[in-house]
């Protein structure tokens, strides 16, 4: 696990699904980093617990219960964390995944695809961004500028046989949307980037393959030979979020144990 730590002290950051997961990482490494950190979640218990625990540690950070693409609960939290000290630094659009509530699933195939499960996987991953990034980017332009790093996943860069056809469309939509808001906003001094996922050893992905054996072979396809640690993915956001990064905007950083490259 990687043990950075990067210099945040007086920012405040929000980071959305950050109850759990690679949104719980990063928060914890943006506690330790020094910021005041807004995070949200709809897993309501996770996010209280989790508020508790690094209040009780003595950091900065407040949980709010809301829903990534419900456009007034993203603008009331955009206005939360700027609440904290009259300006947003930092934000991590980190909510994703496929909506198997509505029916879409990792071995569908297009044509099998409703309507519904389409508009349900592309609102998480890419109607969450875009949402994200309309509010959060003015807030930071009315002050000095900021940083942002949407996530996405490496079935947005290249097929897997993991994702559905929305959430592949999606994945790889977020990043044409970091691109073009990097583009257009350079001169506001707020800098937009993307990180891609690879296999990542989350409680929840774990709990998903028991299997030990599986998770060896699943992990054996990387050519480092092992699963990315959540940490990992959160220190690449803030790296892209920090002075280090100051120069670095419309990028896409692949934490996949060299996937990509294949």
């Amino acid at each position: 696990m990687s043990t950075t730590i990067w210099q945040f002290s007086g920012k405040t950051a929000l980071v959305s699904g950050g109850a759990t997961g690679i949104g719980e990482a990063t928060v914890r490494k943006l506690v330790t980093a020094g910021a005041a950190v807004v995070f949200s979640d709809l897993n309501e218990a996770a996010g209280a617990a989790l508020e508790r625990e690094l209040q009780g540690g003595g950091a900065d950070v407040r949980f709010v219960v809301s829903d990534a693409t419900d456009e007034p609960q993203v603008a009331a939290l955009v206005a939360n964390a700027v609440s904290l000290s009259g300006r947003l630094d930092v934000a991590i659009n980190n909510v994703g995944g496929i909506a198997r509530h509505a029916g879409d699933h990792s071995k569908i195939r297009l044509a099998e695809t409703s309507l519904e499960a389409w508009r349900a996987t592309v609102d998480l991953n890419l109607t969450s961004c875009f949402l994200g990034m309309k509010h959060q980017i003015p807030a930071m332009v009315a002050t000095s500028g900021g940083a942002i790093v949407n996530l996405t996943s490496l079935a947005g860069m290249n097929y897997s046989d993991s994702a559905s056809p929305a959430y592949a469309a999606a994945k790889a939509a977020v990043i044409h949307l970091t691109r073009y808001a990097a583009i257009r906003h350079a001169t506001d001094h707020v800098r937009v980037n993307v990180v891609a996922p690879g296999l990542t050893a989350t409680k929840a992905m774990l709990a998903n393959m028991p299997d030990e054996e599986v998770r060896k072979m699943r992990a054996a396809r990387l050519p480092m030979n092992r699963m990315i640690d959540p940490a990992e993915i959160a220190d690449a956001c803030l790296w892209a979020c920090s002075d280090a990064a100051s120069g670095v905007t419309g990028m896409t950083i692949p934490v996949d144990g060299g996937t990509a490259a294949l």
